[in-house]
C-alpha cells in the first residue's frame, strides 16, 4: 500500500544477504560529467589489488571501457543520471553516472570585415586562441555547453578585445575595461530533496527524506555495500518517501543510498559506515548528523 501511495519503486540487481566476499574495488563515488565533455575516469584508482580484470557489456553507445579506463561521452545525453554494470574479477558491480545540468548556447558576432573572431571568457580561463567563431559569410558562431550561472565574456576580433555589440548588458572588469554579461542563472534546475539519517532502532536504520518546498518527491532507492546492490528483502519504503533498512545481516562496509526524484533527478548519496552489524559511532548519537553527499 505504501508503494502505492508514493508511487515508489526500488530496485535492485543481486542479493547481499551474508554477503562475505570481498569487493574487488574500493567504493567508487558517483562519477560526474558535464553535458557536452567527454570524461575518462580511471578504474585503476580503486582497486584493492593489482590484479583486477574489469568486463563491461552494456549496449551503451556513450560508454566505454578502454581496459580499466571507462570514457563517457556526454555530448548528446540527457541531464540527469544512470546506473551501468561491470564485472571485475567476476563480482558484480554497480556504478552511477551523474550528467550535470548545462545550457547550450550559441554566441553570434556578425561583421562584414572581420577575418577571426575568438570567445573568450571565465568558462576558458581567458584564452584569446581556444575558442574561435566559425564563419559563415558576415556570421560568426561559435555553440557552448555552459553552466546556469552569470558569465563574463568578450571577443577578440582580429586580435583586438570587444564587448559584445549585440548585448547591451556589460560591466567593468575592473582593470580599465568592459566584459559582456551573459546571465544564464534563470536555467537553473530545481534543487532535489534530501536523504537524512534519523534512528537506530536494533536492526533497522531509519531514514527520512526531506522535499524541498512544492519540490519533486522520492520515488526510486537504489542501496547498495560498497559497489554491490542489496536486496530489496531488507528494505522498508516509508510514507513521505523515507525508508528503513535492516542491517542485521549486512556485512562491515559503506552503506551507500542514493535516489531519484519524480521530476528524474538524483537524490545527493547518502552514506553510513557499518561495521559489527551497527552504524559507526551509533553509541554517541553522532551518526545521523551527516548529511547526504555526491562524489566527485
Amino acid at each position: 500500500m505504501v508503494k502505492k501511495i508514493l508511487s515508489f519503486s526500488l530496485i535492485f540487481f543481486i542479493s547481499c544477504g551474508n554477503h562475505t566476499e570481498t569487493d574487488p574495488l574500493y567504493p567508487v563515488p558517483i562519477l560526474k560529467v558535464k553535458l557536452g565533455e567527454i570524461k575518462t575516469f580511471h578504474l585503476s584508482n580503486y582497486f584493492r589489488d593489482e590484479k583486477v580484470y574489469l568486463l563491461y557489456n552494456q549496449s551503451m553507445n556513450h560508454i566505454s571501457l578502454d581496459n580499466n579506463d571507462l570514457i563517457i561521452d556526454a555530448l548528446s545525453v540527457s541531464p540527469g543520471f544512470e546506473e551501468i554494470s561491470l564485472l571485475a574479477n567476476g563480482h558484480p558491480l554497480t556504478l552511477f553516472i551523474k550528467y550535470d545540468w548545462m545550457v547550450k548556447h550559441t554566441f553570434l558576432y556578425e561583421s562584414e570585415s572581420a577575418e577571426n573572431v575568438v570567445i573568450m571568457g571565465g568558462f576558458n580561463d581567458w584564452s584569446r586562441t581556444a575558442l574561435p567563431l566559425e564563419k559563415n559569410e558576415n556570421l560568426f558562431t561559435q555553440t557552448l555547453f555552459m553552466e546556469p550561472k552569470k558569465h563574463e565574456y568578450k571577443f577578440v576580433v582580429d586580435g583586438k578585445e570587444e564587448i559584445d555589440p549585440a548585448n547591451p548588458v556589460f560591466m567593468s572588469n575592473n582593470i580599465g575595461g568592459w566584459n559582456s554579461i551573459l546571465d544564464l542563472s534563470e536555467k537553473n534546475q530545481t534543487e532535489s530533496g534530501q536523504l537524512i539519517k534519523s534512528s537506530h532502532d536494533g536492526k533497522w536504520l531509519i531514514f527520512d527524506y526531506l522535499s524541498p518546498n512544492n519540490g519533486p518527491q522520492a520515488q526510486e532507492w537504489t542501496v547498495l555495500l560498497n559497489n554491490t546492490k542489496l536486496h530489496a528483502d531488507i528494505i522498508d519504503p516509508m510514507l513521505k518517501g523515507g525508508l528503513k533498512i535492516n542491517i542485521a545481516s549486512i556485512d562491515d562496509g559503506l552503506l551507500r543510498i542514493i535516489g531519484r526524484d519524480s521530476y528524474g533527478k538524483m537524490i545527493s548519496e547518502n552514506q553510513t559506515i557499518l561495521k559489527d552489524g551497527k552504524p559507526l559511532s551509533t553509541e554517541s548519537e553522532d551518526w545521523h548528523e551527516g548529511r547526504g553527499r555526491s562524489g566527485k
